[in-house]
């Protein structure tokens, strides 16, 4: 992930959730590219959902993220995305990230199957993260230490992070048994 990732919603209102975004975008590597479609969808941070100010604003006013408008050549890409037939077709936000990441040349970190799935029959080229990734990476772990855990579990409980199979372990074993029936995104998946 040296070039960076664009971030879809899912993956950036867990990062607020976790409490610690600004810590996590600091020590990835590379762009952190959120588009403008995908940024009018985070309407509330999941930690103060009363908040009136833009949840995105303080991470782009210090450079930990940047945001970006699709170029005008993209559009018919975009809307073959978000105008498929059902079940293909998807959301702004997830067209609008998927299209970034194709045209920047950028992993996509996207937490949804719908969206994954497309994306992998669509556009093979685009290389997918997910949120479980972006927390397991070297990097963050480094930055984070032992608030690791507690960065984790919070994402899970106050913005109900979902963990993609290849995460489902690690995460189970980073937060602890007594956490887990706390995490409605855990508790439905295996007893």
């Amino acid at each position: 992930m040296t070039n960076g990732v664009v971030l879809d919603t899912s993956v950036i209102l867990n990062l607020l959730g976790s409490g610690r975004a600004d810590r996590i975008l600091g020590a990835l590597r590379g762009r952190k590219v959120v588009v403008a479609a995908t940024s009018r969808e985070v309407i509330r941070h999941p930690l103060a959902p009363n908040a009136t100010r833009d949840p995105l604003e303080p991470l782009l006013a210090a450079g930990l993220l940047e945001k970006a408008q699709l170029p005008d050549q993209t559009l018919p890409r975009f809307l073959e995305l978000t105008g498929a037939e059902p079940p293909d077709d998807l959301d702004d936000g997830e067209a609008a990230a998927l299209v970034a990441g194709e045209v920047f040349g950028l992993a996509v970190a996207l937490d949804e199957a719908k969206g994954r799935r497309v994306a992998k029959g669509c556009l093979p080229g685009v290389a997918l993260l997910s949120s479980g990734a972006l927390f397991a990476d070297a990097a963050v772990a480094a930055a984070l230490g032992s608030e690791l855990a507690d960065a984790v579990f919070s994402a899970l409980v106050h913005a109900r992070m979902r963990v993609l199979p290849e995460h489902d372990t690690w995460v189970r074993g980073l937060i602890g048994a007594d956490r887990i029936a706390q995490c409605p995104s855990l508790r439905r998946k295996r007893a």
